[in-house]
């Protein structure tokens, strides 16, 4: 006996429209649900990023105030007054040395004619 194709009855179809509607809807939920998870993970790992470039500015920062320090070069820690003092007292220990060891010919003849002034 063959059995002949035909169109489904009215219950049989609106079974399948609400099985197909109640798929569609389920797979809709499981769809939400991972991209609900995905946006998570995404704003959880940008949360970590900034974090990160948080830190990493910090350091730049640091870095950055680090090598102006070093480029302006030696702050002068010693006031005026007491560059000339220590000036003067190199002077006198010259002139001293320069009288104890007359002979002494690079003392004599380097610094005898040598004048340091501020």
């Amino acid at each position: 006996m063959t059995r002949r194709f035909s169109t489904p009855s009215v219950p049989r179809a609106l079974g399948l429209r609400t099985t197909v509607s109640k798929l569609q809807t389920t797979a809709q939920g499981f769809i939400d649900r991972a991209l609900a998870k995905q946006k998570n993970d995404l704003k959880i790992i940008r949360d970590a990023d900034q974090k990160h470039v948080a830190e990493l500015d910090a350091q730049m920062n640091r870095l950055t105030q680090q090598q102006k320090t070093i480029l302006a070069g030696p702050g002068r820690n010693t006031s005026r007054a007491q560059l000339v003092a220590k000036i003067a007292d190199l002077k006198s220990r010259r002139s001293l040395l320069i009288e104890n060891y007359p002979s002494h010919t690079p003392i004599s003849r380097f610094w005898a004619n040598k004048s340091v002034s501020l």
